[in-house]
């Protein structure tokens, strides 16, 4: 009896992980959503809470105009035991993005003394040096703090690659360097393989190998992704890569279940045992490199040993799988998740797209309900839409609320939508037909390479409707099916029981895990309620009497 992966389902990338006494932290990249940097506690490495995010306020986080995959990128979790701090430092690409890059941010760093209290997180100081994926190493035998982070080295060092990880010593008072920046490393990949080293981590494990290690994600997070690792008596070298590299690689095999293993962080037990984590994907229809994975890059888990030579050996140096993982215990899943907004939310696992100008929703206008305030931006726009997102973590599951939502002009939209960017997403809703001028129920579906669209008017409400529609969104391995169903209206008017619900669309998979060219994609698949006047302030309330996931 074994674990199953992956241990923190749906869209968490880049995992940075920290043991502090008995507890686990692992916080996860957050891209364009809002808030920043979600914050996991643990006490066992399987069973994970979300606890908060490490950036949740404007002044922390401030998104305006953020591109599909901008905005923060890769942090790292650290704790320094001397001061009792945590440290979380990140990137933000607050306009532009990746691969299309003409600048490159600095990183910056939020500290706190009680992770427990997501307020209590500090507003950023910057690092003067530039470069994503930052990482932060306590040198407790120097009284040093190094600063790693990844960047472009082809102006010091021809044929570096695409990235090379450069390293700083800093003062973690102001984040200013005191030495020069350099490079730290360079991939030793083939040039076409791609040659990319980002994602770095630093380990002193001096007092049990002899060796600081610097552990890399390398080659990109396509299929192709892996971990490699060096080490050296100092900081100041000489190093040597691992002649058994890369110690962390399922792309040998492409048909393997499994891919995109890489961008790792090591954390040992209290009783010494030794475990990874690293982002993966679940590829879909087909379960191989051809499928594409609509959750997106995940959050995995593997043990870990040491071998006599002192190099780090994942899992028996066998292959990554999703069940039968050796050790530790198989989680229970709850089979129904629901949030009936009952004076507050359910959890802390809501996000909007990018930072908010205000608060767009409430419990308190009518209690038991989630009332959003529409206003002028549309899914469609590089903006902040009034909604409610949540992360799909299930390949089988059936997303459905209940609305009550009068529109007065033929703009006014609110409903349920499945989200993976500006782009591909899709909406079962309700809006006025632009045809009667009347109340309907519509669907919205995007596919294809340039993410056609196509809207269906469905059943036209009677003018004596009142009450709830139904929205149902089904997930499948292969496609996605929209849902509705609306209640018996009896001849004296009132309003009934819901009647059967109709399945009126389907979309693949696929484009939920899709870009159009150009641009780029590092996110994965959520849901949502949303409310929009398209361009003006929508005044007729959106309200949703509850929100709910049931596994298939």
């Amino acid at each position: 009896m074994g674990f199953q992966n992956p241990i923190i389902p749906g869209f968490n990338p880049d995992p940075s992980i920290q043991r502090v006494g008995e507890d686990y932290f692992l916080v996860t990249s957050t891209f364009e959503w809002f808030p920043g940097v979600p914050i996991y506690h643990s006490k066992d490495l399987i069973a994970w809470e979300l606890i908060g995010h490490a950036l949740n306020r404007p002044s922390q986080l401030n998104m305006r105009g953020t591109a599909p995959s901008g905005g923060i990128f890769a942090p790292t979790l650290r704790y320094n035991a001397k001061t009792e701090t945590y440290y979380l430092v990140t990137t933000l690409f607050d306009i532009i993005n990746p691969p299309d890059v003409s600048r490159m941010p600095r990183p910056f760093f939020v500290t706190t003394k009680n992770i427990w209290d997501e307020n209590s997180w500090s507003d950023p100081i910057y690092f003067d040096q530039q470069g994503m994926d930052p990482d932060l190493f306590f040198d407790h035998k120097t009284n040093k703090t190094h600063l790693t982070s990844t960047s472009g080295a082809g102006s010091v060092i021809p044929d570096s690659g695409y990235f090379a990880i450069w390293e700083t010593e800093v003062d973690l008072e102001t984040g200013d360097s005191l030495t020069d920046s350099v490079v730290f490393h360079v991939s030793t990949l083939p040039l076409d393989t791609p040659r990319l080293a980002e994602g770095s981590h630093i380990y002193d494990l001096r007092d049990k190998t002899g060796f600081i290690y610097l552990l890399t994600a390398e080659a990109g997070t396509e299929n192709g992704h892996r971990a490699m690792i060096k080490r050296a008596p100092s900081m100041e070298g000489p190093w040597e890569n691992n002649p058994s590299n890369p110690i962390l690689y399922n792309g040998h095999n492409m048909s393997n279940s499994v891919l995109a293993t890489g961008h790792a962080d090591f954390v040992d037990t209290p009783d010494g045992d030794w475990y990874v984590v690293f982002l993966a994907t679940r590829p879909q229809n087909p379960t191989n490199s051809t499928g594409k994975s609509p959750l997106g890059r995940e959050t995995f888990l593997a043990p870990m040993e040491w071998n006599e030579e002192g190099w780090p050996v994942i899992n028996g140096d066998e292959d990554i799988t999703l069940e039968n993982m050796p050790g530790l215990y198989n989680l229970d899943r709850p089979r129904i998740w629901r949030d009936d907004f009952v004076d507050e939310l359910k959890d802390k696992g809501y996000y909007t797209l990018r930072t908010p100008y205000k608060k767009a929703w409430d419990l308190e206008s009518r209690p038991g309900w989630l009332r959003l305030k529409g206003n002028v931006y549309t899914l469609s726009d590089r903006e902040t839409p009034a909604g409610l997102f949540r992360k799909q973590v299930d390949l089988n599951t059936i997303i459905s609320t209940e609305i009550e939502f009068y529109p007065t002009a033929k703009n006014q939209e609110a409903g349920l939508t499945l989200y993976l960017n500006l782009h591909y997403h899709n909406e079962i809703a309700i809006t006025l037909n632009p045809q009667t001028n009347k109340t309907a129920v519509v669907s919205k579906i995007r596919a294809g390479v340039q993410a056609n669209l196509t809207t269906t008017y469905l059943e036209e409400l009677p003018t004596n409707y009142q009450g709830t529609v139904k929205l149902l969104i089904k997930a499948e391995p292969e496609k996605y099916t929209l849902g509705y169903a609306t209640r018996e209206i009896a001849e004296n008017g009132t309003t009934g029981e819901f009647g059967e619900i109709k399945w009126v669309g389907e979309v693949e998979s696929k484009w939920l895990q899709a870009f159009v060219q150009g641009w780029q994609l590092f996110t994965g698949t959520f849901f949502g309620v949303y409310s929009t006047g398209a361009t003006v302030p929508l005044l007729v309330p959106a309200d949703f009497s509850y929100l709910q996931t049931e596994l298939l």
